[in-house]
């Protein structure tokens, strides 16, 4: 699974890349959301926010909050997301972001982001 290289400047390096059909799981810095990756198949889930009605999970290339390749909407703490018509052929490092919605439209801050690593 890891694999010695030589970069530009002539620095050895040792890359890991996941086995195909491994499942990982990622989990962001404070362990409030979490994602189980296989291959291109993404299962997140996340703790309850207090007052939320919905969530908005948006991931991305780019870590950046702002921008998404693909999102959902739920009112569940759970949702599977297929991204192999979004990511692949590549193999890449991905965002996610979630924040949550209340009642009365408003949305909440988001939550620390969850890097995670999607490969075919």
């Amino acid at each position: 699974d890891g694999a010695f290289f030589i970069t530009e400047n002539g620095v050895d390096m040792l890359a890991f890349e996941p086995a195909s059909n491994t499942p990982q799981t990622f989990t962001n810095s404070d362990s409030s959301f979490s994602v189980t990756v296989n291959g291109y198949i993404c299962n997140f889930s996340w703790n309850a926010i207090t007052n939320a009605v919905n969530y908005y999970v948006h991931v991305s290339i780019h870590n950046d909050s702002l921008t998404s390749n693909t999102g959902f909407n739920t009112t569940d703490l759970s949702h599977t997301l297929d991204t192999s018509s979004v990511f692949s052929p590549s193999s890449r490092t991905v965002y996610a972001f979630l924040r949550p919605q209340f009642a009365d439209g408003s949305y909440g801050s988001y939550i620390p982001t969850l890097t995670l690593y999607v490969h075919d």
